[in-house]
């Protein structure tokens, strides 16, 4: 099961978030490290515990589209910062997600808004079969 979440989580974010995808790829880097710390931990690793209790919430009513949902939320968090790294910051961020990540809902920073603009990417079953 891991090996095909990862692999579903890659095609995903090569639709969703092409450019990021794109530098990647060129980078020589992959999704990997960050899909499995997505799918093993249910984002445990890359979140702090007052929202991965929504988070959870949120898997155990939409399942497998809620790890896809969030995990290119928090990509597309992210994207600006690591469209301007190379291969060997790529990896040292991905390692340290949790330290990095700055999950600002904008002017209204709620756990709600913030849980909302994760989940703001559809994912459709088709994708998860």
């Amino acid at each position: 099961l891991l090996p095909l979440r990862v692999f579903q989580f890659s095609g995903v974010v090569r639709e969703r978030l092409p450019r990021l995808w794109r530098h990647l790829k060129e980078e020589s880097s992959s999704l990997d490290i960050f899909a499995h710390q997505c799918v093993l931990t249910l984002f445990a690793y890359s979140m702090e515990l007052e929202l991965l209790a929504h988070v959870y919430d949120a898997f155990f009513f939409l399942g497998w589209k809620a790890v896809f949902r969030i995990g290119l939320g928090l990509l597309a968090c992210v994207e600006s910062r690591l469209l301007e790294m190379g291969v060997e910051d790529i990896s040292r961020f991905m390692h340290q997600t949790r330290r990095q990540l700055k999950l600002d809902g904008g002017a209204d920073s709620s756990t709600q808004a913030v849980l909302q603009r994760l989940l703001r990417f559809k994912v459709s079953d088709d994708t998860l079969e």
